[in-house]
């Protein structure tokens, strides 16, 4: 419908690239996300159907960016084949943290909490930092496309820093990540 294009026009203008029913399928897909590899790796042992087409679900790295995947294959006969392709990883409401890798003892640094709003309307979220499960700072905030907070951290022993969303309907995201000292 004309209604329909111009919402996923109006969501391609903030960089988003879906549909209005992707909006709604991962708006209860509610994480902390933890796991932050550079890369994944996955081995299974696949049959196709009768029209060579299989089906798989995976677990990807937590990291919300674009995954280059490659599709490695091989029948009874040894013939191969591969294919590549690109898998975007992200959410239409998330939040973002970013800290250094390490510290040394009484180092002074900033961590850096961004909220991104993909969706086509303004959003009202509580946003947290924790330090060590400690709450340093919260806010509730309406907001259409962006938040950016920072809290300062003093490095006494290794720490846990996280920052998150909370919406009133109980979705909520956010990145737990460590700081080893």
């Amino acid at each position: 419908s004309d209604e329909s294009l111009l919402k996923t026009l109006q969501l391609e203008d903030k960089g988003a690239e879906f549909d209005p029913s992707f909006y709604e399928m991962v708006s209860d897909a509610s994480s902390l996300r933890q796991n932050f590899s550079d890369a994944a790796f996955w081995e299974p042992t696949l049959k196709t159907d009768s029209q060579g087409k299989v089906k798989f679900d995976v677990t990807f790295p937590d990291d919300i960016t674009q995954w280059e995947t490659l599709y490695l294959a091989m029948n009874g006969n040894k013939q191969s084949g591969q294919k590549s392709k690109s898998i975007k990883s992200y959410k239409p409401l998330l939040s973002q943290i970013a800290i250094p890798r390490f510290l040394i003892e009484q180092d002074t640094t900033y961590a850096i909490g961004k909220t991104l709003n993909y969706s086509d309307s303004e959003q009202e979220v509580t946003i947290t930092f924790k330090v060590n499960d400690e709450v340093r700072f919260s806010k509730t905030t309406l907001f259409e496309n962006a938040v950016i907070d920072t809290l300062m951290i003093t490095a006494k022993d290794s720490i846990s820093v996280t920052y998150t969303l909370d919406k009133a309907d109980g979705y909520f995201d956010g990145e737990l990540r460590e700081i080893p000292i």
